[in-house]
């Protein structure tokens, strides 16, 4: 451990929870990118056979705010990553920084800086997310809900209640998760 590292290593900033940081780059990296392009193709879809859906101008309305909702996300959590780095990346960067106790103090509150700005694209990143996946939530309903006339009408009902019932289920998790993620104890108990 580089004495950057040992230097108040406990007053350094920690993402809460600790795994934050790795959830973001999954959200924005990982799950938001095929989402919104099953969104953009949806649009294609509905545009080419409206008469197959009961409300393809809802429909092509969610999937618009799908899509939107998870470029941004994915937007947000490229930015909030450039600004994730820990002491340990600090001193692999800055080694002759050990040595020089001004140098590390202005490290420690560059990184604090740049750890806020983390937290609040990190928390931009997580409600556009949210609102992408709720937003699916309800394009997945109104996709079911069937045309008139159409056959077997009552299973696509009962699928578009379940994808309400899924898009209540997102809609009160973001609601209680959709805060600015909290600052980690910087003293240890």
């Amino acid at each position: 451990m580089s004495e950057i590292e040992e230097q108040d290593q406990a007053l350094w900033p920690k993402p809460s929870p600790l795994g934050s940081a790795a959830a973001l780059d999954a959200m924005a990296s990982i799950a938001a990118p095929p989402l919104a392009g099953f969104a953009l193709a949806t649009i294609a879809v509905v545009a080419q056979s409206a008469g197959s859906f009961r409300w393809p101008g809802l429909c092509i309305l969610f999937c618009a705010a799908t899509a939107a909702f998870l470029v941004m996300s994915i937007q947000y959590g490229f930015t909030a990553r450039a600004f994730f780095y820990s002491p340990a990346d600090i001193g692999t960067w800055w080694p002759e920084a050990s040595d020089d106790r001004t140098r590390q103090a202005w490290l420690k509150a560059e990184h604090e800086q740049h750890h806020e700005q983390w937290r609040r694209y990190a928390t931009r990143a997580r409600f556009a997310y949210n609102a992408g996946v709720i937003a699916l939530s309800l394009t997945l309903a109104v996709l079911a809900a069937p045309p008139a006339g159409a056959g077997q009408a009552s299973l696509r009902w009962v699928a578009a209640g379940l994808s309400l019932l899924a898009a209540a289920g997102t809609t009160t998790t973001a609601i209680r998760r959709t805060r600015v993620l909290p600052r980690a104890r910087t003293e240890e108990p």
